[in-house]
């Protein structure tokens, strides 16, 4: 069985002509990376955007910061032509390529990820993008943990159903990820936010998830699926947090 990361450039690449009209809590956390970014009063003249999907994070940082020549890096081929159709700058330059796999690119004086690192499934291949970091450079990231969608994981087991095939199980927690990346690598500050969305109905919750590559395990949840689970499923949400919620478990921070 292919491992989570395995499975990511298939998931993206599906829904990349549709995800930024679902990924409005990523372009949410998106926002306070970029007021976090503003505290740090940097100047970069080089930006690496790691995981840029279609492109729309880092044409904001483009304009952000107006000196500098971004260089926008996913895994996903369909991601990158959305980006290069519908986000090109004259100061953008996007590629397909496995950020956890050796970059070919110049160092840089920041790099930025959002919402991205908890698809790696060895944190040292996040320390090791410091490589590729010019003296004095910056690393700051934001990344979902392991709380998220934990009422709709609490709702299947109390139906009876595991939620180990559910991606969020397997998300980083802060410590862990502190711990596996390697010596000489230090997350200087980590903020944790605990967002919680309101859907108006289940669907409408399990079409955002899927639309933005969340996506179960084939292997374990195909059969799951039907109008009458989804209903039974939506009943017992219901009856367990008086609506359809969704928590969104998520850390910012700098790594140097």
């Amino acid at each position: 069985m292919r491992s989570m990361q395995q499975r990511q450039p298939l998931k993206f690449g599906q829904v990349a002509s549709v995800y930024d009209q679902f990924a409005y809590v990523q372009s949410y956390v998106f926002d306070y990376l970029c007021q976090y970014l503003i505290s740090l009063d940097l100047h970069p003249s080089s930006i690496l955007d790691i995981g840029s999907g279609t492109g729309k994070g880092t044409y904001a940082l483009a304009h952000m910061f107006q000196d500098a020549l971004c260089f926008g890096v996913d895994i996903s081929a369909e991601m990158v032509a959305v980006a290069q159709k519908q986000h090109a700058h004259k100061r953008i330059f996007y590629r397909c390529q496995d950020a956890t796999r050796p970059l070919t690119i110049d160092p840089v004086d920041l790099i930025v990820s959002n919402a991205t690192f908890q698809w790696f499934n060895d944190p040292s291949k996040i320390s090791a993008l410091k490589s590729i970091l010019n003296k004095n450079g910056t690393m700051v990231f934001s990344l979902f943990g392991p709380h998220c969608y934990q009422e709709l994981a609490q709702s299947l087991m109390a139906m009876g159903q595991s939620s180990e095939g559910f991606p969020a199980k397997q998300f980083l927690w802060a410590n862990t990820l502190s711990r596996d990346m390697g010596s000489g690598v230090t997350i200087d500050r980590y903020d944790q936010l605990m967002l919680r969305v309101k859907y108006p109905d289940l669907m409408t919750l399990l079409r955002q998830i899927h639309n933005t590559g969340v996506t179960y395990s084939k292997v374990l949840y195909s059969f799951l699926w039907t109008p009458a689970f989804v209903r039974k499923l939506e009943s017992q949400y219901r009856e367990r947090y008086g609506g359809i919620y969704a928590t969104y478990h998520v850390y910012i921070g700098r790594i140097s």
